[in-house]
């Protein structure tokens, strides 16, 4: 049954999915993976972990309509630390719709990356994907988060059209904060209290 709930959600096979959910399979049952399936090391995974990869919207959607855990980490075999969650496969699986649906569902979206200490806008920096960068920026991503060398989204974006996007971003906040800041009224001279 387990390689076919594996199957089933490394395809997006949402009609497998269907039936294996209705037999009783718990949708966030762990299963093991080859090294070089979905990541360079052996691990367990979540049905989620493998549709959010593949990019299976359908998929992800029927999983966590059916109680599949959004922020569930993976289960590194070979080393200790923590893995990663759905959102951090949707972002290296480039899919912004799924990752999209997993915000709306609540993911962290500054869980940090267990082995590389990598956040999603990290790592969506990294690969070169200034879309994916700005919807994680748009849902609160922190811009200022480092990994485990130090390294920001600035410092690690792939390409100059991630780090324009990056910059622009940065700048428009900072616009949007002195706007603000301008537009908020002083305090009136005569009525603070005398020494």
């Amino acid at each position: 049954m387990d390689n076919r709930w594996m199957r089933a959600a490394r395809v997006g096979d949402t009609d497998e999915l269907r039936q294996l959910l209705e037999a009783g399979m718990d949708p966030g049952r762990y299963v093991l993976v080859d090294q070089g399936m979905v990541s360079t090391m052996a691990e367990q995974v979540t049905a989620l972990h493998l549709a959010a990869f593949g990019g299976h919207l359908a998929a992800c959607r029927l999983l966590l309509a059916n109680g599949a855990e959004v922020d569930a980490l993976t289960l590194p075999l070979e080393r200790r630390e923590s893995g990663d969650t759905a959102l951090m496969r949707a972002v290296w699986g480039c899919s912004i719709a799924v990752a999209e649906l997993l915000l709306e569902a609540g993911a962290d979206v500054d869980d940090v990356d267990g082995l590389t200490g990598d956040t999603p806008l990290l790592a969506a920096a990294r690969s070169g994907h200034p879309s994916m960068c700005l919807l994680l920026l748009d849902n609160g991503a922190d811009l200022y988060a480092f990994n485990q060398d130090g390294e920001g989204a600035m410092d690690l974006a792939a390409d100059s059209t991630t780090l324009e996007t990056l910059q622009v971003w940065k700048a428009s906040k900072k616009a949007e904060h002195l706007a603000q800041a301008w537009a908020t009224p002083l305090p009136d001279p005569g009525s603070r209290a005398r020494l």
